[in-house]
């Protein structure tokens, strides 16, 4: 007998050792160093030392509640409510594949926290553990779910217009007028070899149109193939987006943004490497680098304030491309569209974690638009459309333009700014293409462009 209460003792203590430890309160993250902020950072590959049973409710476990549980495609939209702590402010959280991919602390009774879980697999059942924690106990529920099918692509005729407009060897140039969402929708690409042409991202000192940049500045330094507008800004100088030029970071991504709170965001951003390799992440940008995640920070209009960290919400890259342009929202990662128009119960939408104004950011919304992408071989795509009945063009939703770009063969896209911004414009005169739905070319600040390698 006392050998088996010594045994019982040992265990005791080895489950007790294990226990996770959570930090976090209830003050704004310090703006000063916001790696250090983990009040809704999960801690890393943290397990429990026993995983309960499904729905097991222990004697002093908190209860919880689904308040919202959407699926879509690519993600799922889940609110959850907190109805007993047991006298306790409760870690409310959801676990995948053993590991803990959100959490969020200090939930009051009778408060509902949000999650975008967007980490699940296509094509297979997921099963969220969902679970309310205090002090003394875990209450755990489990919800499968297998996501919706994916969008397939847009194929489109398009033609070949390279020889107008002497592309040299290793770009094409096409465009085309379709109906294949339902409107007519006039629209170019250019797709280059990286291998062959080189790729440009300027900035300008004040805003100045596509066509001025490309004579007054682009054209001076080489041969310019093919240019587009690039990232978000504010007349004359103000950039919201991130640049990069000749390894030199010259914009960042903005930071923070006030919605219903002050939200700290990772914003999309696309780069190529000094030998034209490209990438595309979601990025928050450090006073002294860049920081790359292949996932978004979860914010969610209405939820809880999160930060990064060099864990959350992935695996941190220090991310130093040669060329690079800021965007949103990130439209293709690894040949999924990576975002949805489920709306939480206030009529946000659960996907729009770069939080984007409703002008750009909304279901059916039909505008204008600008891209970038790539392909699995490397190569790298220029889109532009016209909206707004600009030359009888009826624009594009930003889930259209995604499934336009897989069926360009693009693997990864991002969407840059767009409505009365979008032109692109050939060759070193900087000639027009499209019809800008301002009437004339935009003055803007950002640039995209294919150049002589």
């Amino acid at each position: 007998m006392k050998k088996q209460m010594t045994l019982l003792a040992m265990a005791l203590l080895a489950a007790l050792s294990c226990t996770p430890k959570y930090s976090g309160d209830d003050d704004w993250p310090d703006p000063d160093n916001i790696q250090k902020d983990t009040t809704n950072i999960p801690p890393k590959d943290t397990l429990d030392p026993v995983d309960p049973p499904k729905d097991t409710v222990v004697s002093n476990g908190p209860s919880f509640e689904i308040a919202d549980f959407q699926v879509s495609h690519h993600s799922v939209g889940l609110a959850l409510k907190l109805l007993d702590g047991k006298g306790e402010k409760c870690n409310l959280g959801v676990k995948l594949d053993g590991r803990e991919v959100e959490v969020h602390k200090k939930i009051k009774d009778g408060e509902t926290t949000l999650f975008s879980i967007n980490c699940l697999k296509q094509g297979e059942d997921n099963t969220l553990r969902l679970f309310a924690r205090n002090s003394m106990d875990t209450t755990w529920m489990e919800k499968s779910v297998r996501l919706e099918e994916a969008p397939s692509a847009y194929k489109v005729d398009w033609t070949d217009i390279s020889g107008e407009y002497s592309m040299p060897d290793g770009v094409k140039l096409y465009k085309a007028g379709s109906s294949v969402t339902g409107r007519n929708v006039n629209m170019w690409y250019a797709i280059a070899d990286m291998s062959k042409v080189a790729l440009r991202t300027t900035l300008a000192s004040t805003v100045t149109t596509p066509t001025d940049q490309v004579q007054k500045v682009l054209s001076a330094e080489g041969d310019v193939y093919v240019t587009v507008n690039g990232g978000y800004f504010a007349s004359p100088s103000g950039s919201y987006s991130h640049l990069t030029d000749k390894g030199v970071r010259k914009a960042k991504n903005i930071a923070t943004l006030t919605r219903s709170a002050s939200y700290y965001v990772t914003r999309g951003a696309f780069g190529v490497d000094e030998k034209g390799t490209p990438s595309i992440y979601w990025i928050f940008d450090e006073s002294s680098f860049t920081s790359a995640y292949t996932s978004p920070l979860p914010v969610v209009d209405g939820g809880p304030v999160l930060s990064t960290s060099e864990t959350f919400p992935s695996e941190q890259l220090k991310w130093a491309p040669y060329e690079a342009v800021g965007g949103a929202p990130v439209l293709l990662r690894d040949g999924r569209i990576c975002f949805d128009y489920l709306k939480t119960p206030d009529g946000k939408y659960y996907t729009n974690c770069e939080l984007l104004q409703s002008d750009i950011f909304a279901e059916g919304l039909r505008a204008p638009r600008t891209a970038v992408g790539y392909t699995a071989d490397g190569s790298v795509v220029l889109f532009i459309c016209d909206g707004r009945d600009s030359g009888g063009s009826k624009g594009l939703t930003l889930d259209e333009e995604a499934r336009i770009l897989l069926g360009l063969g693009c693997t990864d896209a991002l969407n840059l700014d767009g409505g009365g911004s979008t032109a692109m414009v050939a060759g070193n005169n900087g000639t027009l293409l499209n019809c800008p739905s301002d009437g004339s070319e935009r003055k803007v600040l950002h640039f995209v462009s294919f150049v002589k390698k």
